[in-house]
């Protein structure tokens, strides 16, 4: 790592001004619920719900207001206004010019090459640029600002960093470490900018407003080596293409706290409750749980169908041991049917729960349970749309000191281009690496961890596992 100072031409180069877009109320009251969105028309206003939404633009200047839950909002094409709302969201420019705002929660935002804004707000949240003249700026809470060599390049297309924070906020090195860096103090008007080079091509990485690099320290910095983990899951937006993926027909219909109903209850009060829910076509399914005993609850899942009297079926079969079990998310891939489960035991027999179809896992973490009882690990099973029987099912839980499984909560489910699911969970203790052993927190934190898992569609093998702060 090398300190210099650049010329005066270097340091103008830098000179940025925030342009925020207009953004006097946009409509919070007025606008539709929704679990999936997608745009259908230019410019248009989009809202989701207090679950967790995906929500994607047009070709437009579109408006996304993620409100509650932890929402994944795509801009797709234009110039679009992102905004999370509360919740762990994850936020994607796509092409155009973006303002993307996470506001409350640990949120993730991604610009591209098209002169973007990121504001992350309160709570631990993500930046990356990617490219373009983007300006960051991480709000309160100890952020983490992405940089790669992938997107470096001239002075002038270099992002900029608008409150960096030394030994509170970190920036992360994709595929760089702190000895490959130049630091560089500007000049004049622009003493107080800061730029970063790749030292190895002269490139420019990033600016950072309102620093001196004699308070940069090394431990500012998380290396590549430190972050393997963080990087490997290949999630669309995790690609080298600042561009948006093609249109997902995926769907994904999560609720925390699990809805209480009765195989007899009409679709009407079961809507009403608020159950999680999808729709395809004229089938609506929706999941929930079962009260059979004072101190006992079992998953349920009903469907709907005004059409088609083929697609009406009720199943309360998946887990019936003395166990409870939960049912509390659906999603829709575009090709398979997946539903959410919560379990805090092994009870019974293998034919009485999710083991009776989990045993073709690869990994054997995935195949049960594990050792203890008490704490709610997740279920992921993968069900026969037309009659809602389980073909296949994984066990995701987190992991004690001592070996015994503990908490994990699944907050949404996407797919990426490798036809893979990508899990997105809250993990109350160690996060997991694809072979079931615990992780090693690097950097300190606290409990639950924003933990990420690619699975193959068979839901056979763990591909790939990530946890900001863990390796």
């Amino acid at each position: 790592m090398v300190f210099s100072e650049p010329t005066q031409s270097h340091a103008n180069a830098f000179t940025q001004q925030a342009v925020m877009p207009p953004f006097a109320d946009v409509g919070y009251v007025a606008l539709m619920h929704m679990t999936l969105r997608e745009g259908d028309r230019p410019n248009a206003i989009q809202r989701g719900t207090a679950q967790n939404d995906l929500m994607r633009g047009s070709q437009g200047n579109d408006t996304l207001l993620g409100l509650r839950g932890a929402d994944h909002l795509y801009g797709d094409r234009g110039n679009d206004i992102l905004r999370g709302g509360a919740g762990a969201d994850r936020l994607t420019g796509g092409r155009g010019k973006n303002y993307l705002a996470g506001d409350g929660g640990n949120d993730q935002l991604v610009g591209s090459a098209d002169h973007d804004v990121l504001v992350g707000g309160k709570g631990n949240d993500r930046l990356e640029g990617r490219g373009g003249k983007n300006l960051l700026t991480g709000g309160t809470g100890k952020d983490t600002f992405v940089l790669s060599k992938k997107f470096a390049g001239a002075i002038a297309s270099a992002s900029g960093i608008q409150d960096f924070t030394s030994g509170q906020d970190l920036i992360q090195l994709v595929d760089l470490k702190f000895t490959d860096l130049a630091i560089t103090q500007g000049k004049g008007s622009e003493a107080d900018i800061v730029l970063i080079q790749n030292q190895a091509t002269g490139e420019y990485l990033v600016s950072l407003a309102g620093m001196q690099s004699r308070l940069l320290k090394a431990t500012d910095f998380l290396d590549a080596t430190q972050v393997t983990q963080v990087t490997q899951v290949t999630d669309p937006a995790d690609s080298g293409d600042p561009a948006i993926p093609e249109a997902n027909p995926a769907i994904a219909s999560l609720n925390s706290n699990p809805i209480q109903f009765l195989p007899s209850d009409s679709e009407t009060a079961i809507a009403t409750r608020g159950a999680a829910h999808i729709q395809l076509g004229t089938q609506t399914i929706y999941i929930g749980t079962q009260q059979v005993s004072s101190n006992n609850q079992n998953p349920i899942i009903v469907s709907f169908d005004s059409s088609n009297p083929k697609n009406r079926w009720t199943q309360t079969e998946y887990e019936v041991t003395g166990a409870d079990g939960r049912g509390y998310g659906l999603f829709w891939s575009g090709q398979s049917f997946y539903a959410v489960f919560s379990v805090d035991g092994t009870q019974g027999t293998p034919d009485q729960d999710f083991r009776r179809v989990s045993s073709g896992a690869t990994q054997s973490w995935l195949r049960s349970y594990g050792a203890g009882g008490g704490p709610k690990v997740s279920v992921l099973a993968r069900l026969n749309l037309s009659t809602g029987d389980m073909t296949e099912a994984v066990y995701l839980s987190a992991v004690l000191s001592s070996g015994k499984s503990n908490s994990l909560a699944i907050a949404h489910l996407s797919t990426n281009r490798a036809g893979n699911l990508v899990i997105n969970a809250q993990s109350y203790y160690a996060p997991r690496r694809p072979d079931g052993q615990a992780m090693t927190q690097m950097t300190p934190g606290s409990s639950p961890f924003n933990y990420t898992l690619e699975i193959t569609p068979d839901l056979k093998t763990v591909v790939n596992t990530a946890a900001i702060g863990w390796q």
